[in-house]
């Protein structure tokens, strides 16, 4: 029996065996050890602990800017193509125009200051008289409210229009120098003013309805409203309203304020302490009361004893009437007031009809007058502050 042959693949034993072996310890002992591989949870904790593990940095350095380079540009760069110069223009004229309306104001001034001087001496032209229309030049001052010159002379030509007229138709008439008529309408302006000033102080007004009212009467005494208009605007060159609130305001005003002021017993003490005075008299001696009347009176019949006659009801204004028909004869009243003054009444007789009814009383009176209108329009005069300008 042959023995089979060794292949030369298989080592021979125990020979090639340890051969084998030896290479082999010797690849491993010559090759790199393999990764120890870390579980995923031990991996996970070992990160963390070394992203909070501070390591050594470099120290640092301050960061400086870019240098950048300086760029010199030229100072002026020439156009490639060079524009035609515009012509230059005259200097321009400034204008001050402060010193225009200065001078415009100045000049306005000098020509009112001319306009003003001119009147005042007498040169009156239509140019000074315009300039008054506009400005109101006083003529005089009262109380500080100024009267315009522009009405004062319009009043006085008014007048002297009215003067030539009279002296056409009846040449004895005396005619007035402008100077009266200029101080007579300036005394009249400075009155009227005055008056305002007191109505207002009383509180008393005109109304229109009762201008009216004079204006037509006094047109039926001439005899019609056009009678009227046509006279007065050839006598005065006045239309109809101008003489209402000219001629007819004032008069109505000053009757009304004389009213107001002789029952105003602030104005009329002394006058009512006088009647109070004598009434002590008299009814200490009432058969004495015609000397006490002729003594004492201011009425035109104190020379009569005070003796009035018979009256009716209706002769006397209300206040005497009512208190002569109540009194029995040889009575004598308290003081009473009325428009005149401060009245003192004795009856003497009484008359009756066939029913016995007083018809009459027969009376004698001492009258006290309240203070004067006039006069103390003039006390007022001397007591205002008043600065004429013309007329002097």
């Amino acid at each position: 029996m042959v023995d089979p042959q060794p292949s030369p693949s298989q080592p021979n034993q125990p020979e090639d065996v340890s051969r084998l072996r030896a290479a082999v310890l010797k690849g491993i002992a010559s090759a790199k050890q393999p990764e120890k591989k870390i579980p995923l949870k031990k991996a996970a904790v070992t990160a963390k602990k070394n992203a909070f593990e501070k390591k050594p940095t470099a120290p640092l350095r301050p960061t400086l800017p870019p240098v950048v380079p300086k760029v010199t540009l030229p100072k002026k760069i020439s156009p490639i193509v060079e524009l035609p110069k515009k012509p230059s223009r005259p200097p321009r004229r400034k204008t001050n125009l402060k010193k225009i309306l200065l001078g415009l104001v100045l000049i306005t001034v000098v020509i009112l200051i001319i306009a003003g001087a001119a009147l005042y001496v007498g040169l009156v032209n239509p140019v000074s008289l315009a300039v008054a229309r506009v400005i109101p030049y006083p003529a005089a001052v009262v109380n500080y409210s100024v009267l315009p010159y522009n009405e004062w002379h319009r009043q006085v030509a008014s007048l002297q229009n009215f003067y030539r007229q009279e002296a056409s138709n009846v040449p004895e008439v005396p005619i007035p120098t402008k100077e009266e008529l200029g101080s007579h309408i300036l005394n009249r302006m400075i009155e009227v003013a005055l008056l305002k000033s007191l109505a207002d102080t009383y509180g008393i007004t005109v109304s229109e309805d009762e201008l009216e009212r004079q204006l037509q009467n006094i047109a039926s005494q001439i005899g019609s409203p056009t009678l009227l208009e046509e006279q007065l605007l050839e006598l005065y060159g006045w239309t109809q309203d101008e003489f209402k609130h000219q001629i007819l305001h004032p008069l109505i005003l000053r009757n009304k304020l004389k009213l107001a002021t002789t029952l105003d017993e602030r104005i009329n003490q002394v006058a009512k302490d006088q009647a109070q005075a004598i009434l002590e008299e008299v009814r200490r001696s009432p058969a004495s009361f015609a000397q006490f009347a002729e003594q004492y009176s201011e009425d035109v019949s104190g020379t009569n004893g005070g003796d009035l006659g018979y009256f009716s009801r209706g002769d006397m204004v209300p206040e005497f009437e009512q208190v002569a028909f109540k009194l029995a004869p040889g009575q004598i009243s308290d003081v009473i007031k009325t428009q005149f003054g401060y009245h003192i009444i004795k009856v003497e007789e009484q008359l009756t009809d066939d029913t016995n009814a007083l018809t009459q009383v027969r009376a004698r009176h001492i009258l006290i007058r309240s203070k004067d209108f006039d006069q103390y329009v003039e006390e007022l005069k001397k007591a205002a502050t008043i600065w004429r300008f013309v007329a002097n």
